[in-house]
């Protein structure tokens, strides 16, 4: 128990390179429950397809239980998506002092 820096960079990509699209999300979940988002949204589908887009990064303190857990979701409107190993982080270290 205590509270936790948890944090995350999301490297979102098309993953046919076919399409062009408006949104991305990144958001930390506690317990399946959005406590942080960043989202990048624009009027129409102007991401390239074919190229990597924005990286996005989330962080926040979230107070965590024995019986809590926390996980990372990614999302793209208007196209599919692969998550890409590079530039694509998950982490979390324990505050140590707080309560």
């Amino acid at each position: 128990a205590g509270v936790y820096q948890i944090g995350a960079t999301v490297n979102l990509k098309d993953y046919g390179n076919d399409s062009h699209f408006q949104q991305q999300n990144v958001s930390i979940r506690k317990n399946g429950t959005d406590v942080y988002y960043n989202r990048i949204q624009l009027n129409a589908s102007y991401f390239q397809g074919d190229a990597y887009n924005p990286i996005l990064t989330v962080l926040g303190l979230v107070r965590l239980d024995a019986d809590d857990y926390v996980e990372v979701w990614g999302s793209i409107y208007g196209g599919n998506f692969d998550v890409h190993s590079n530039g694509s982080r998950f982490y979390g270290f324990r505050l140590v002092g707080t309560v």
